[in-house]
């Protein structure tokens, strides 16, 4: 997870979730989707992950909290040119 405060005096988060993980909790979960774009952007993974992301944040201070995410559908990492 990248969490970056805006100058709008919040925090957003980027939310990278484990593929693996991510595709066997939607067969538990009983999502038709095959791939992990449409997992991802399901409305079944949005809400768990909000209340992951609410939960996490009642542990924070206000100005800490997670306003908004965006759940990525895909773990890559962007790395800068030449650090790798």
């Amino acid at each position: 997870m990248l969490v970056q405060r805006s100058a709008a005096n919040h925090a957003t988060a980027l939310i990278a979730l484990d593929l693996d993980v991510l595709a066997y909790w939607g067969r538990a979960e009983g999502l038709t989707a095959t791939d992990n774009a449409t997992r991802a952007a399901s409305s079944e993974v949005r809400r768990h992950v909000k209340t992951c992301v609410d939960e996490l944040s009642g542990r924070l201070n206000r100005v800490e909290t997670i306003k908004d995410f965006r759940v990525l559908d895909h773990n890559r990492l962007w790395r800068p040119a030449g650090l790798y």
